[in-house]
């Protein structure tokens, strides 16, 4: 267990990072809001290609493809080993400290690493389809065969962009997944429609989503290695094997049962209640996310910073940092709550009539999403300060929690027993971290830590 604190009082040498904060605060705020502007454009983006792909597929066909695109997510997270957010940590660390020969060898390994595994998944995936075939749906499974291409696809597409994301590229590590993919598929899912004269499956839209994906991946995956041989040209490969996949396997840990926090309602929702039902869902719980985008924003931002603030070891300047951002998650949010629970119903109209059936649903996870943003970035603080065990366990807790209140809540009140026990398990573990972090780290990730500062 690490048990280390951040100092209170500076040393000599850490006496420029207090100076510095402000300059971070200046950093934050220059670069949360055009990250806060890209995800806002790229949810608007998405939202607008999830509208347009309910319009041209139907409710049960959407169904169909938000769950087959839920269990390719889940399984892109296993693929990923955890090396997506083990190089915020690593690569923040290593350029910080100029070691080019251990950044050379983590991102050497970690793309090796996670091509190989995430392969593996995929063709375990389709021997699991091809025993089960006859007892699937076949238009589901011929889905879920091109979801399993998907997965390796998509998990070096999370690491490439995790890995822009840690050299400060907050705004282009975004655009693949945000802007570019929903706006490619939902553009050609119609061109389809027009070409073919009639209404496209999910078959389709899931062939298209490879396509665009594959082609994107490669594109991130060249510019991450542009930026990242400027840092490494030339160096001798170091290797700290052990410690990069003890802190991965941690990590995998955390984001697994994030995704099952995340994913799991709509997956049980599928199984236990149906297609249409889980797709109605899906449209309520995205529209619930955007509550989240001043968090997500300015985590963009901060993950890097936090590491990098953590190595220096000087809890005024992390505390500092950790203020100007809580204030700037906070006046985001509150706006977005407000908004999404008075046009809630109208939002899911856009949808089609029969998606507003979600909007009780909608107002119990956008009270959830909110509660998880004022509580600050508490997730990361966790996980990129060495605390990921600690995170893990507060984690799987709640993934334990939201199944049991799934099961127990689904067949009595369908679609509300679903955002009751994601809401519930959300407040209980952002909680949960908030109180742990304040203990551990003795820093404040809210609003109630002090004013803005400037």
């Amino acid at each position: 267990m690490n048990t280390q604190r951040l100092e209170t009082v500076p040393t000599a040498g850490q006496t420029a990072t207090v100076r510095a904060a402000t300059r971070w605060g200046r950093l934050l705020s220059r670069g949360a809001l055009g990250s806060v502007a890209v995800q806002a454009g790229g949810i608007g983006m998405t939202f607008a290609s999830q509208v347009g792909l309910a319009h041209l597929l139907g409710a049960g066909a959407f169904g169909q493809y938000v769950y087959v695109v839920a269990w390719v997510n889940l399984l892109c997270v296993a693929g990923r080993m955890g090396l997506d957010l083990a190089s915020l940590r690593f690569i923040a660390e290593y350029v910080s400290q100029q070691q080019p020969g251990r950044l050379k060898g983590f991102v050497r390994h970690s793309v090796a690493w996670v091509g190989l595994v995430s392969t593996l998944i995929s063709v375990a995936g389709g021997g699991v389809m091809w025993y089960c075939f006859e007892t699937l749906d076949h238009r589901l499974a011929r889905a879920a065969w091109l979801g399993l291409i998907l997965i390796p696809v998509l998990s070096l597409q999370g690491l490439f962009t995790a890995q822009l994301r840690a050299m400060k590229h907050s705004i282009l590590c975004q655009l693949p997944r945000q802007v570019m993919s929903p706006s490619a598929i939902v553009t050609m899912t119609f061109l389809a429609a027009v070409v073919t004269g009639q209404a496209t499956g999910a078959t389709t839209a899931l062939s298209l989503n490879v396509l665009t994906n594959v082609v994107l991946t490669v594109l991130t995956g060249l510019v991450a290695f542009r930026y990242l041989r400027s840092k490494f040209d030339g160096a001798a490969v170091a290797t700290e094997t052990r410690v990069w996949l003890s802190c991965s396997v941690s990590l995998l840990i955390v984001a697994i049962v994030q995704v099952v926090n995340l994913r799991l309602d709509v997956l049980m929702i599928g199984a236990m209640l149906g297609m249409k039902e889980a797709g109605i869902y899906a449209a309520a719980a995205q529209l619930a996310g955007l509550t989240t985008l001043g968090l997500v924003g300015v985590n963009m931002i901060a993950a890097p910073m936090i590491a990098e603030l953590h190595a220096k070891r000087c809890r005024d300047a992390f505390q500092r940092y950790l203020t100007n951002a809580s204030w700037m998650i906070t006046l985001i949010t509150i706006p977005l709550a407000i908004f999404l629970i008075c046009a809630g119903q109208w939002l899911l109209g856009l949808f089609g009539s029969d998606f507003t059936a979600g909007y009780s649903a909608l107002g119990i996870l956008v009270i959830g999403h909110a509660v998880s943003a004022l509580a600050g970035p508490v997730g990361f603080l966790a996980i990129l300060t060495g605390h990921q065990r600690e995170g893990a366990w507060i984690l799987g807790i709640a993934a334990g929690m939201n199944m049991v209140l799934n099961v127990v809540l689904i067949p009595r009140y369908g679609l509300h027993g679903a955002a009751i026990a994601t809401g519930v398990t959300t407040i209980v573990w952002n909680l949960a971290m908030l109180f742990f972090v304040a203990r551990r780290l003795r820093v404040n990730p809210t609003v109630l830590s002090g004013p803005l500062e400037h």
